[in-house]
């Protein structure tokens, strides 16, 4: 019962996307898929890969560092309520993702989600 209401969910979520994306005049579309482990998304990089850590205080890690190099395809992660495990950052971090800060502010996971589209599409703006 639960692959099914994951499944359904997923469908649903990906015609969200679809939806979005013809609304947004886009020509691409990236079709979301379940990741059920965090050795998946050593399958999912882009030039640019970043995970939220609220514990990162180094301020020459604030996302916007990263944006500022105008990479053309980026990958976040945004971990669960109470954040990712220090042990799951690490393997993060083995995978090739860097630490960066949204600010100084906790945030909810879709909180932390528009954030991170906000500040691209400002980047983007800003460069473009």
């Amino acid at each position: 019962l639960d692959e099914k209401k994951a499944e359904k969910k997923l469908v649903r979520w990906n015609e969200i996307l679809l939806a979005a994306t013809k609304q947004c005049n886009r020509n691409t579309l990236v079709e979301l898929e379940p990741v059920t482990s965090l050795k998946d998304l050593s399958n999912f990089k882009s030039e640019c890969n970043l995970v939220a850590y609220e514990k990162e205080s180094d301020a020459s890690k604030h996302m916007a560092h990263y944006l500022k190099d105008d990479p053309q395809s980026i990958t976040v992660c945004i971990g669960p309520e109470g954040g990712f495990e220090e042990s799951e950052i690490q393997i993060l971090n083995d995978f090739g993702y860097d630490n960066c800060s949204l600010g100084k502010n906790i945030l909810r996971a879709e909180t932390a989600a528009c954030y991170v589209l906000s500040a691209i599409e400002y980047q983007n703006h800003v460069e473009g």
